[in-house]
């Protein structure tokens, strides 16, 4: 008659056995070694005065990591240094103003998980025969678990792109004339002149300064369908082809159009809109009063969280752009996908796919400000599959006397480390209280 020990051994051999070959069902693709990013220190000439361009360098990603070493990441927060106004890197140039001050939310006070903190909290206790083999199933699961979560990040280091960029559009006429919500629907309206000069700024940047390293490989954008953000591309992709100098001579809009979309193809440049980056709804024809109570209204119910009425909150534009990276890192594992991605959106729609792709908190969310228009925002591959913040280029107005001692006003693109964000005193950051008798309103 078989013991009771007997049984418990026997009662694992299944399950072990199980999971022994789902563990060695798993193999790994051999990693392919990215290539190592850095930008030209020297900015590329400008053709005139007004689209003059300055391009500080950046750290370029590492490739990936040597047989052997560890996938694993690392502990601790992830994106704290976003917020870090000492991660600065250096500059060609001299900065002759302060940085918006930025705020860091300590990460250090996380809470451990329950299964570690119960010991604690209960004391010891003996364990049974039953429960240590449930910790031996849970063992290999978490075993099992681990590998497959290794392999995911072994196979993101062969389909991620070596970079996404997050552009902002050009001043709009909204920008300088709020009043034209009132007659003109939010997605018709254009670029101002100076809103055309800064997408082809972005362009000469993009090109020159940020994919020149990967040998003109292949880019793709994904534009808002708002007329803006349509424009801004446009502008942008003249860096490839300049549609007035290549197709000028044709008269037919569309056919001219149609011509310079299949340069542009040919150059490796492709497009699409989609519409789950769009502006975020603030209604249809806006009063110029009443949008500025709700506004007010908003900072008291709270940013994210305040809808506009027969409009959207930013909560809501959280949803849809979850959907839209969902279908975005789908497109990654295509065999013909681009090394580069630029996403041309608008200023809420870029804080929302930050904070979603690096779960920024709520309270992060809110200390961001919004991109300056055609601020660039790189998000470069860091070697092992993810995604991390390489830093932002943002157009900043100057003035500078050429030869003959005349003062010229510039355009220049300055490089920053981390993300803008406000001033302290314009948070208004939750209330959450750690007990009932904790002093403070109640929730």
């Amino acid at each position: 008659m078989a013991s009771s020990n007997d049984n418990n051994k026997g009662s694992l051999i299944v399950p072990f056995g199980i999971f022994l070959g789902t563990a060695g069902a798993f193999t790994f693709r051999h990693s392919r070694q990215k290539p190592v990013l850095k930008l030209d220190p020297d900015p590329p000439a400008a053709s005139t005065t007004s689209d003059r361009l300055v391009i500080t360098r950046r750290k370029s990603f590492t490739g990936s990591p040597k047989k052997g070493s560890s996938w694993r990441r690392k502990s601790g927060s992830r994106v704290d240094h976003h917020f870090d106004a000492d991660t600065e890197t250096q500059s060609d140039y001299d900065f002759k103003h302060q940085d918006i001050t930025h705020i860091c939310e300590s990460g250090n006070g996380k809470l451990q998980s329950g299964a570690t903190l119960n010991p604690a909290l209960n004391g010891p206790k003996s364990v049974s025969g039953e429960e240590k083999n449930m910790q031996i199933m849970a063992s290999l699961s978490h075993e099992v678990n681990e590998n497959s979560q290794l392999a995911q990040e072994r196979e993101g280091v062969d389909t991620m792109p070596c970079r996404i960029t997050l552009i902002r559009h050009g001043q709009s006429e909204g920008n300088i004339d709020s009043a034209i919500y009132q007659t003109k629907p939010d997605n018709a309206l254009q670029l101002t002149e100076l809103g055309w000069v800064q997408a082809r700024m972005a362009g000469q940047a993009l090109r020159g300064q940020i994919t020149k390293q990967d040998g003109d490989k292949s880019i793709h954008f994904v534009v808002s369908p708002y007329v803006r953000t349509m424009e801004t591309f446009h502008g942008i992709a003249s860096a490839w082809c300049d549609p007035e100098k290549a197709f000028g001579h044709i008269k037919d809009k569309d056919i001219r159009l149609a011509a310079w979309y299949d340069r542009l193809a040919e150059k490796g440049l492709t497009w699409h809109e989609d519409p789950r980056i769009r502006e975020q709804d603030f209604g249809n024809y806006q009063d110029a009063e009443q949008i500025k109570k709700a506004k007010t209204e908003r900072w008291e119910f709270g940013t994210f969280y305040y809808r506009f009425l027969n409009g959207e909150s930013a909560s809501d534009v959280f949803d849809r752009v979850s959907t839209f990276l969902d279908s975005l890192w789908r497109s990654f594992y295509h065999p013909y996908r681009s090394q580069n991605y630029v996403l041309v959106t608008h200023g809420i729609s870029i804080r929302v796919l930050l904070s979603r792709y690096f779960r920024y908190t709520v309270d992060q969310f809110n200390m961001m400000k919004n991109p300056k228009n055609c601020e660039m925002i790189v998000l470069g591959h860091d070697g092992v599959g993810k995604l991390q913040l390489d830093g932002r280029y943002t157009l900043e107005p100057g003035e500078e006397k050429d030869v003959t001692g005349c003062t010229q006003k510039l355009l220049r693109y300055k490089f920053y480390k981390t993300l803008d964000v406000g001033p302290k005193k314009h948070f208004k950051k939750r209330l959450i209280r750690m007990a009932f008798n904790e002093s403070g309103q109640t929730q």
